[in-house]
């Protein structure tokens, strides 16, 4: 799919292949991705200083354009929100501890939601947008697996059943502070709002899965994606990644995901978009 082209995927490559959910299979303890499975996945470097920084996940709106979770881009520093000193976004990587086709840029600005507020206990409108230094090379298909948008094309705030699909290189054990160097994926199922109310205080604008007390997503999958195949196999990233349970393990309490159908209007008046 090219860059506009929103909700399609890419022709599958040979060396790829949809994920079939298996009970074993997770980003704590768990599966590793295949590479170029996730064409839409790029990695966020968050410089608090010249030489350390927050991890985070993001995903490719067009060849300009990033989306990830606001709480990757800010910090609260005596209850006022601190933006960090630089802001990198690797596309195409698999490995983080070798090369392989990855391509890198700093990010020359960025946003967060207007209404988003880092020092507060309610998390509510955690989306950022990225402004690369020079556009991506988006093809239609790619040797490194990079290139696809598969964002929701309308604001419309459908139900989503069955299971999802998320992926980063978030922290693997939830007692340690060690994380994997290659891309990791898990299925989970979907809840309802209705149900995910009784243990958070969601809205249309987010989306909760999980909850097994065994699989989920950690720290360093923040704003990376939440995917949902249709009966086709197509792909469409429904969610950005925003927080979960402490320990990122807890029986019966779901991840909360940003909708981002919610804030196509938004998004759309940050990159100058066309709406399809």
């Amino acid at each position: 799919a090219t860059a506009n082209e929103c909700g399609k995927s890419n022709p599958v490559r040979s060396k790829s292949k949809h994920y079939i959910d298996s009970p074993n299979n997770y980003i704590i303890g768990g599966r590793k991705a295949i590479p170029g499975e996730f064409p839409w996945q790029v990695a966020v470097k968050n410089f608090k200083t010249k030489y350390t920084f927050n991890f985070c996940g993001g995903v490719i709106w067009n060849s300009r354009y990033i989306l990830t979770a606001a709480h990757c881009l800010l910090d609260c520093v005596d209850g006022k929100a601190k933006k960090p000193t630089r802001v990198q976004v690797c596309v195409g990587d698999y490995n983080l501890k070798s090369h392989d086709g990855e391509n890198c840029a700093n990010a020359v600005y960025w946003w967060t939601h207007e209404k988003y507020d880092v020092c507060s206990r309610k998390i509510k409108n955690d989306i950022g947008i990225l402004k690369l230094k020079y556009p991506l090379y988006l093809p239609q298909l790619t040797d490194n697996g990079y290139g696809s948008t598969n964002i929701p094309c309308h604001p419309k705030h459908k139900p989503y059943h069955g299971m999802a699909t998320i992926s980063g290189w978030g922290r693997d054990n939830p007692n340690t502070k060690s994380s994997p160097d290659v891309l990791k994926a898990l299925t989970v199922p979907i809840w309802t709002n209705r149900n995910c109310k009784r243990i958070w205080n969601v809205d249309e604008s987010q989306i909760c899965v999980g909850g097994d007390g065994v699989q989920s997503s950690c720290q360093g999958d923040s704003g990376g994606p939440l995917v949902y195949y249709d009966e086709k196999g197509r792909a469409t990233v429904i969610g950005l990644t925003s927080y979960g349970p402490v320990g990122c393990l807890d029986k019966g309490v779901p991840t909360v995901f940003t909708r981002i159908s919610y804030y196509l209007d938004w998004i759309y008046s940050i990159t100058n978009s066309t709406k399809p």
